[in-house]
């Protein structure tokens, strides 16, 4: 994968931007990264987005 689950991403099209929360890959090899962030109400607000779609952000720093 690409991407670790953790990593700020942004999409390219819509600059919609959040952290990788889940991911998935499929038998013909399609690999899309769930994105979430939150709204101005503090709520959760996820898209899945095709892997092309998006750039990192920041790494996740995991321990």
């Amino acid at each position: 994968m690409r991407f670790n689950l953790g990593d700020t991403v942004e999409d390219k099209i819509t600059r919609y931007r959040g952290i990788v929360t889940a991911w998935m890959e499929t038998i013909t090899d399609r690999k899309s990264y769930l994105v979430e962030e939150v709204d101005a109400l503090q709520s959760p607000i996820e898209w899945w987005f095709d892997e092309g779609r998006l750039t990192l952000i920041e790494s996740a720093r995991h321990a």
